[in-house]
């Protein structure tokens, strides 16, 4: 199930010349951020979103991001990956906020969900938006394993949240997008790649959640 040998820096030397992977910062003893990790014809980059801009960049050694493979997109669609990359980064517009429901960047790059909801979203919620394109419309997690209470935050900061969202939304209907407040960890999205099957459970994330940030850890550490 969890192997730390697939645990790779984004950096490494000697790579295949063509992979994808969930990819992660550890930056002062924490997992602090997500992003996907693209290599193509042996040049090495990162797509992600800030919480402020989207970025496809070319990988550093300053940062310490880990990769692991996606087993469920294969090398031979790394091309045609990193080009849909490159359009959703021209039309892509999110905006920071803990709001998930399994939306999608479609084939123009244009954002998409059931509900019409705004472009919300976390560094991981970018992440699973953007992949739904490659998992024929699969979510990549089980949207209502997860709920408010995985956010870890404070009543008062959700209400100034969504008094942002209602001033930015007037006619957003308030009580459903109060509904698909959630949060998906970087760490958890990094343990939900170790799935064998999509969408993956809560259950199978915290099954290895100790483990995989354990050795995410160590790994930065050596």
């Amino acid at each position: 199930m969890f192997d730390d040998q697939t645990i790779l820096k984004c950096n490494t030397d000697d790579l295949p010349d063509n992979i994808i992977g969930a990819a992660v910062l550890v930056e002062s003893g924490k997992v602090q951020h997500a992003g996907i990790f693209v290599r193509y014809n042996g040049e090495s980059k990162l797509f992600h979103f800030t919480s402020k801009d989207v970025l496809l960049e070319d990988v550093n050694d300053k940062d310490i991001y880990f990769f692991k493979v996606f087993s469920f997109i294969k090398p031979a669609l790394t091309p045609a990956f990193l080009a849909h990359c490159q359009i959703v980064l021209k039309e892509a517009q999110p905006k920071f906020g803990y709001f998930y429901v399994g939306a999608e960047y479609d084939a123009d790059g244009k954002f998409r969900s059931l509900g019409d909801f705004p472009e919300y979203m976390t560094c991981v919620g970018f992440c699973l938006n953007f992949l739904k394109y490659f998992t024929n419309g699969v979510d990549l997690f089980e949207v209502d394993d997860w709920t408010t209470s995985d956010l870890k935050r404070s009543e008062e900061y959700l209400e100034k949240f969504l008094a942002r969202v209602k001033e930015e939304n007037p006619k957003l209907d308030m009580e459903a997008f109060r509904k698909g407040l959630r949060r998906i960890w970087p760490t958890e999205y990094f343990s939900g790649n170790y799935s064998p099957s999509l969408p993956v459970r809560k259950q199978f994330v915290d099954g290895i959640l100790d483990q995989v940030t354990g050795s995410l850890l160590t790994k930065a550490r050596a």
